[in-house]
């Protein structure tokens, strides 16, 4: 267990300078399709150039090992392009890269919205006949976080990426919620503090 909990902290500490040397985009299309960081030699190697940024799409169909990744880094086809050959022959008209991206992007955001309104059904059920205790409060309405938010939210305005904000609170220590049991600031907790307050104000 302890062995997994130092992987782990050693992933989300070298994960945001991943996205950042990777431009945030994927290493294969280059897309910027929800991103995620990939282990090319391994979950237990957490060395910078045995990591790379991929989007979830081409992360599905990554190899592991060097040189099988380095061989499909170069000749292989990426995520988009397996989904393309998915609905060749389905009678679904033919897709560019662009529209599966996009198609993507909706169906990830529906996915979210859908799993927020079960949610929301399962706490009304839960208050009805009183079994519902109430959880963490947003972010922003403990002491102290409501500063930190506006400027997560200028700093979002200015077209900074979830894990640039999350290096630059990093880097002048301002602690996140749960520092306390040794956690900073990633890209994942700062885009999820940003969609509830977008989605407070919808």
């Amino acid at each position: 267990m302890a062995q997994r909990d130092k992987f782990h902290s050693e992933f989300k500490k070298i994960r945001p300078s991943i996205l950042i040397r990777d431009e945030n985009r994927c290493a294969k299309c280059g897309s910027d399709l929800s991103l995620e960081v990939h282990h090319i030699d391994g979950y237990d190697n957490n060395s910078s150039e045995c990591l790379v940024t991929l989007c979830y799409l081409c992360h599905a169909v990554a190899p592991m090992g060097k040189d099988l990744f380095s061989q499909w880094l170069l000749l292989g086809r990426s995520g988009i392009e397996e989904v393309q050959t998915e609905i060749k022959g389905k009678k679904i008209p033919r897709m560019t890269k662009a529209q599966i991206v996009e198609f993507c992007r909706v169906l990830l955001k529906f996915n979210i919205d859908l799993a927020k309104e079960r949610m929301k059904a399962a706490r009304d059920r839960m208050r009805g006949n009183g079994t519902y205790k109430e959880g963490r409060k947003p972010y922003g309405e403990k002491p102290g976080e409501a500063a930190v938010l506006e400027r997560m939210l200028k700093m979002r305005e200015i077209g900074k990426h979830y894990y640039q904000i999350a290096d630059e609170l990093n880097a002048e220590g301002i602690p996140c919620r749960r520092s306390d049991a040794g956690k900073i600031w990633s890209g994942n907790t700062i885009q999820k503090i940003l969609a509830r307050k977008s989605a407070e104000k919808a």
